[in-house]
């Protein structure tokens, strides 16, 4: 896969890479709908993925190394806080070879 970078070094994440990547690790979802979040944000691209699921996948390294920590921490600490911590559905996907096909963990 060509992963297409800005001039900053951020990952161009598109809806073609997220439907790329849903086929090679989470077919049960690569029919869904792919929607676009518009953001201000600069770690991470969101997409909705049809009515009840979000895709969010790291723009940089440092954002990749947050989504590790993220999956460590927030179970942990999700009960003491005072708003719901989402929980991730397919757990953690990891980076893909050149055909979307990468490695998830259970979620």
């Amino acid at each position: 896969m060509t992963v297409r970078t800005t001039r900053d070094g951020a990952t161009r994440i598109d809806e073609s890479l997220v439907r790329r990547l849903l086929r090679g690790q989470l077919p049960r979802w690569a029919d869904l709908p792919v929607t676009e979040v518009a953001s201000a944000g600069t770690a991470h691209a969101v997409f909705r993925l049809g009515r009840e699921l979000v895709v969010r996948l790291p723009r940089t390294r440092g954002s990749a190394d947050d989504v590790d920590r993220e999956h460590r921490w927030l179970p942990r600490i999700a009960p003491s806080l005072p708003a719901a911590v989402p929980a991730p559905s397919a757990g953690m996907c990891r980076p893909a070879d050149s055909r979307g096909r990468g490695r998830c963990t259970a979620g």
